[in-house]
């Protein structure tokens, strides 16, 4: 009789340590990926070329933008090649008049996510390959710390954040709209978090010249194809990150607004939005849910009833 009451308990802490398990691997396993790529950043990305960065002259340096010629075979082959190699190699300058570049022609933008379908990302975390790595995103308020490359593959997003191909390279500068995508995911969580963002929350961005930083001014959530909201804003600075919102069941995205300032000062950069003709970038469409409606929350409740009868059934077959 006390055999069977061992293995009946044997089996009660199998399944309740296992149950722990399984509530606690996304936990387990996003804080072992957020290590490795804060290891990773102990040693920063390094400029390719700063030859022209020991000179203080900046007139010399704005003569040197306006030598920069960019033909339009170049810029094709920048535009048609997913991860945008040719622009690794360059240095400050010349990525400044491709973003001038890219303002004056308005290139096409496409959806990160469409072949996914919103589905979050699973599989084994990778370290993310540090010769294309162009910079680092830091997002305080919700713990992240990506790599952000350039185009949005499959393999760069499952590897951090990604620019998407068409929109501003993240060097600052008028009228440029860097677009950011990342994945929305338990095991890998990235841009799981980006709904608690609000406004004059910080997003810093380290490239390899210098740190940008930006506050968010409002989120907006979109259909898949409403490219319109990706579009540069005339004589604004600024980022746009972009995630997938599959609480809806129209395959959503989510976006959240950001305009760069200049740190040590609480005034943000001399060019203003226009909330006229940008209304959405001022917005918050979408709300920080209460403590109780938050999926942590159940999820923290159901475990917590499981432990409750855990020790319940435990109690009671003692007492047997």
């Amino acid at each position: 009789m006390k055999s069977n009451k061992f293995v009946g308990q044997k089996k009660y802490t199998f399944l309740f340590i296992l149950g722990i398990m399984v509530f606690m691997y996304p936990t387990f396993s996003n804080t072992y990926y957020n290590y490795k790529i804060m290891k990773s950043t102990n040693n920063p990305v390094s400029p390719p070329d700063t030859a022209y960065q020991s000179s203080n002259n900046q007139e010399e340096y704005e003569n040197k933008i306006k030598k920069i010629q960019i033909s339009d075979k170049e810029f094709e082959e920048i535009q048609s090649d997913p991860v945008m190699k040719l622009l690794l190699d360059k240095d400050e300058a010349y990525i400044k008049e491709y973003n001038k570049r890219l303002w004056n022609l308005s290139a096409y933008t496409s959806d990160p996510f469409r072949k996914e379908l919103g589905v979050s990302i699973k599989g084994n975390i990778k370290t993310e390959d540090k010769a294309s790595v162009f910079a680092y995103i830091k997002i305080d308020k919700i713990h992240q710390t990506l790599p952000l490359y350039l185009g949005a593959t499959d393999d760069h997003l499952s590897k951090g954040a990604a620019v998407i191909q068409g929109t501003s390279i993240p060097i600052g500068g008028e009228n440029t709209n860097s677009v950011i995508a990342a994945h929305t995911g338990q095991v890998q969580k990235f841009f799981t978090d980006l709904p608690e963002l609000e406004p004059g929350d910080d997003i810093e961005i380290t490239n390899h010249w210098q740190t940008l930083y930006y506050k968010v001014t409002g989120n907006k959530i979109i259909l898949p194809d409403q490219q319109e909201y990706l579009s540069i804003v005339n004589g604004v600075d600024m980022i746009t990150l972009l995630t997938c919102y599959s609480i809806t069941s129209k395959n959503d995205r989510l976006l959240v607004f950001a305009k760069r300032y200049s740190q040590g000062t609480k005034e943000k950069i001399e060019d203003k939005i226009d909330s006229s003709l940008h209304p959405y970038l001022t917005e918050v469409e979408l709300k920080i849910k209460p403590w109780y409606e938050k999926p942590q929350t159940f999820a923290s409740g159901v475990a917590l009833l499981l432990v409750c009868v855990f020790i319940y059934t435990f109690v009671s077959k003692k007492k047997d």
